[in-house]
């Protein structure tokens, strides 16, 4: 019974411990600030970046929706609770599309501004308008121009190239419909385009693709830790990406593979991936071809990456396309001036330093910012306010975050003229 009672006690300290860390935030608050209201705060700054992939699951066997869904609606809870004094908002639809527009609140709604048109990061699979609300909220407020966030299609429902063909659909009207620009109230030859993550990979297609057309060309883009290749990255990241503590990325190679396997095939198990893990056998690519890529990233300029044959790859040319894999352009010539926003501990890092190396090569001006003991999506989490039940508080973020977008909206200004 004394042992019994030892290990009782034991385990009671042990989680009064525990819930004190846990709750210890809730003491830092105002204490004109209701409980409730710390308590909501809590759970969507502590409590719920920690759960999140559990409570994806619990929230879909509840709901009846899949977990891609549930997801998205964890993903947009606490950014689309933010709140900005200097910027107005208004959910329309352009091109058939969802889009947010953001315009600042001291010009008139009819004063003509130029515009960057985003794309939300989500692997295209999860993330919204609402999951990326505070990058354009902040973005908005620091430059003074509008912002287009555009709400694409996603898989497992929508399959490539649905996400690619609804944010050209938007990013070609508003460069070329003047009824749009009109509406919108924007500079159709003073646009801009940007994204993060997937969002990255998107901006990057559709820098590719408007530099095809006979439209304005675009005046900048701002690509935030891209994905960039269906193949390569993955490889590269299995032999070189190493996160300082486990679990301390937040995003991951297996995730990389759920993202990309979704977003070409729809909803696969583990049977159906088995196939796409197999793409990064020695059997089945040859080792000359990521000695290759390797090599070019780590500096080797005069080394070319060579592509394996088509026939290799379960998902045939469309891992090829280079609106899926702006990579694999023959040429990025026509890509407009970049700034790349890269993150240290980041599966993605070396797309985005590849990236920059292949623009620099094609004689496109490129600004690089890569910020050390970062993890991927900390773009996101800038400091703002948050509405929360009629009170008004402030979201602490990562202040890096907020440096990030300022870095991004001086080159954007730079080249609005």
């Amino acid at each position: 019974m004394r042992g019994c009672g030892r290990y009782c006690f034991a385990v009671g300290i042990i989680l009064t411990v525990s819930v004190s860390i846990v709750l210890y935030p809730l003491t830092q608050w105002d204490a004109n600030i209701p409980m409730k209201i710390r308590v909501n705060a809590l759970l969507l700054d502590h409590v719920q970046p920690r759960l999140k992939f559990n409570l994806c699951s619990l929230v879909a066997l509840l709901t009846g929706r899949t977990v891609p869904e549930a997801s998205r609606i964890l993903t947009t809870s606490l950014p689309s609770l933010a709140v900005h004094d200097a910027v107005e908002t208004e959910d329309m639809e352009v091109a058939g599309v969802p889009v947010r527009l953001y315009r600042p609140a001291h010009v008139g709604r009819h004063e003509i501004l130029p515009v960057l048109v985003y794309y939300h990061g989500g692997g295209f699979v999860t993330g919204s308008i609402g999951s990326t609300h505070i990058v354009c909220l902040r973005f908005c407020a620091e430059s003074s121009i509008a912002v287009l966030s555009v709400g694409y299609r996603m898989a497992p429902e929508h399959l490539y190239p649905a996400a690619f063909e609804d944010s050209f659909a938007v990013t070609r009207a508003v460069a070329g419909d003047a009824d749009v620009a009109a509406h919108l109230a924007i500079n159709s030859s003073l646009v801009s385009v940007g994204g993060d993550s997937a969002g990255g990979n998107l901006a990057a297609g559709i820098s590719l693709y408007m530099g095809r057309t006979d439209l304005p060309p675009l005046r900048s883009q701002v690509s935030v830790y891209p994905s960039l290749s269906a193949i390569f990255s993955d490889r590269v990241a299995l032999a070189e990406f190493k996160p300082p503590t486990e679990g301390s990325c937040g995003f991951d190679v297996q995730q990389m593979h759920y993202y990309r396997s979704t977003y070409l095939a729809g909803a696969m198990g583990p049977t159906e991936l088995t196939p796409l893990l197999a793409i990064h056998s020695p059997d089945l690519l040859p080792l000359r071809t990521w000695s290759s890529a390797l090599q070019r990233i780590a500096g080797d300029a005069d080394i070319e990456l060579v592509v394996p044959p088509v026939d290799q790859y379960p998902f045939g040319e469309r891992v090829l396309n280079d609106s899926l894999a702006p990579l694999l352009a023959k040429s990025l010539a026509k890509t407009p001036p970049t700034v790349l926003i890269l993150a240290e501990i980041d599966p993605l890092l070396r797309d985005g330093r590849l990236y920059a190396r292949r623009l620099k090569e094609d004689g496109v001006e490129v600004e690089v910012h890569e910020y050390d003991k970062q993890t991927h999506a900390f773009f996101s989490v800038a400091p703002t306010d948050l509405e929360l039940m009629g009170y008004r508080v402030r979201y602490p973020g990562n202040p890096r975050a907020l440096d990030a977008i300022k870095h991004a909206v001086k080159f954007v200004l730079a080249h609005n003229h």
